[in-house]
């Protein structure tokens, strides 16, 4: 990243693998965009000027990405080594969009979700509104849109900070299939084959089947707030040990020392 960029705050690939595409937090935050093919250095990058939370490249058309934060959804142009920007409006108010995914299917070209702070999924062909879809009194804290046909074809995941996750399928429209209470906040989501992987903002990733949504597992557990300061192996006898560790989270979770999966966990008030 360029000298005064400061962290990475988003990043995508886009659908050919020609180029990466990540934004900064400098004072001015900017898309840059690189090339797989060579070059540590950006070849072009557009300045957004508000913070970008995400961004993410249209998965049917190599040259078009979109980033959303404070503000703001801006759907991206690269062209002849420079990038171009329209901004999809919202009318009569400024909404901050936190998350956007496109939608995987040439049929949808220019269709992309955004979740926003003001609880609603917003639809936009290009920069333009088509509808709105209200999930939450809060806000929409991360979306997604895979094309996955033991699911049923294009689903729209949705997750808000209620802790629920919201699932659609989309054929021009969303229609609502179910909606889940989660044991925390979901941070990222993702949907492959029929089977649902979750990343919940306590530090536990979560799998489940898109049909059978309520019977869920963790996969990991780990803590999410500062440091792990406190661990101990305990000897149980047989050859049966335990992990113990806790955190500025205020959880202790117990392992097992051969699987290393969690056993249990307890919060410290």
């Amino acid at each position: 990243m360029p000298k005064g960029s400061r962290l990475v705050t988003a990043i995508s690939i886009t659908c050919l693998d020609k180029y990466i595409v990540a934004s900064d937090a400098s004072e001015t935050p900017t898309a840059h965009v690189f090339s797989i093919s060579g070059g540590k250095k950006p070849f072009t990058s557009i300045k957004i000027n508000y913070k970008i939370t995400h961004l993410a490249c249209n998965p049917v058309d190599n040259e078009t990405f979109a980033t959303v934060g404070k503000d703001h959804f801006y759907i991206c142009t690269i062209k002849d080594a420079k990038v171009s920007k329209m901004s999809g409006k919202v009318k009569d108010k400024t909404v901050d969009h936190c998350a956007v995914a496109f939608v995987p299917s040439s049929k949808y070209p220019n269709t992309a979700f955004t979740g926003a702070n003001d609880g609603l999924i917003y639809q936009f062909n290009k920069e333009k509104l088509v509808k709105t879809v209200e999930i939450s009194k809060k806000t929409v804290t991360t979306i997604v849109c895979v094309n996955d046909e033991p699911s049923g074809g294009i689903i729209v995941l949705a997750g808000t900070t209620e802790s629920m996750l919201f699932a659609f399928s989309f054929d021009g429209e969303l229609k609502n299939l179910f909606q889940i209470q989660l044991e925390a906040v979901p941070r990222s989501i993702d949907l492959m084959d029929g089977m649902m992987l979750i990343g919940l903002k306590n530090g536990n990733i979560n799998v489940a089947k898109f049909a059978q949504p309520d019977q869920r597992y963790n996969i990991m557990t780990s803590h999410c707030e500062g440091e792990v300061w406190g661990l101990d192996i305990i000897d149980l006898g047989n050859g049966v040990q335990r992990i113990i560790t806790t955190a500025d989270d205020n959880r202790v979770i117990v392992y097992d020392s051969k699987t290393f999966q969690p056993i249990c966990e307890g919060y410290v008030e």
